[in-house]
């Protein structure tokens, strides 16, 4: 009867490390601005990475003095990231990969974010929000700065998602995101840098009946600033109304 109860715990054990191997991201970004890349052959970074390429073999960086970014990025129809160290360039390809391709561990500034690939999109995702952009997105490892190539040039991400998210909130603009909780990182025709959010706000009278109103806004990521904010024009009657009343 031991024996048999400790095959079990045996394998318990190993479903779950196999489990933590299989969700581990690529690159992770340590609280100290450290970089360790958790692969399977880290010579054999042409080929496309699959979640059950990865083992538990992992290897830390030596990134060198400069903060040089870790760049995820399209290139001739495939999804990439760079990884430049101290050594040389490590370049994988994540365009098949389904998990977290790099993580920034939780820092006294900021919370836990991870970057991911999701219908051609990379996704930033910060507190539950996910941030969807086609632009490239680079990561200085030191201090965990987020910067986006657009069109017209690289921009700071300085305000995160979920920063934005909560703006909205606090601010009673919106009440809730859609159901899958995504937002879109997009520039506008000046060259602004803006987070594209969708929502509702609830309307109505508490414990009688109440309704979801749709809301979106344009917040940006340089400044937190609400950039415009579309609703329908009934809400901002009703809204005003409320105000007189």
């Amino acid at each position: 009867m031991k024996i048999k109860q400790l095959l079990i715990l045996l394998s318990a054990v190993l479903f779950f490390a196999f489990v933590k191997e299989a969700k581990a991201s690529i690159v992770t970004i340590e609280k100290t601005g450290g970089v360790t890349v958790n692969v399977l052959s880290a010579e054999d970074s042409s080929a496309a990475l699959q979640s059950e390429s990865l083992t538990v073999s992992s290897s830390s960086v030596e990134m060198g003095n400069a903060d040089v970014p870790i760049s995820l990025l399209r290139k001739d129809g495939k999804y990439l990231l760079s990884v430049q160290g101290k050594n040389g360039e490590q370049t994988f390809d994540v365009t098949s990969y389904k998990d977290r391709i790099l993580e920034i561990e939780e820092r006294p500034q900021t919370r836990k974010i991870s970057i991911s690939l999701s219908d051609n999109q990379f996704v930033i995702e910060q507190s539950g929000v996910r941030a969807k952009t086609f632009y490239q997105i680079n990561v200085e490892p030191q201090n965990s700065r987020i910067t986006i190539l657009t069109p017209s040039g690289y921009k700071f991400l300085s305000v995160l998602p979920g920063e934005a998210v909560n703006g909205l909130y606090n601010s009673n603009t919106i009440t809730m995101l859609g159901v899958d909780r995504s937002i879109e990182i997009s520039e506008d025709e000046k060259g602004n840098l803006y987070y594209g959010i969708s929502g509702f706000k609830r309307v109505g009278i508490k414990d009688l009946y109440s309704f979801d109103a749709p809301v979106s806004a344009k917040i940006s990521a340089v400044n937190g600033e609400v950039m415009e904010i579309n609703q329908p024009v009934w809400l901002k009657i009703l809204y005003l109304f409320t105000l007189q009343t």
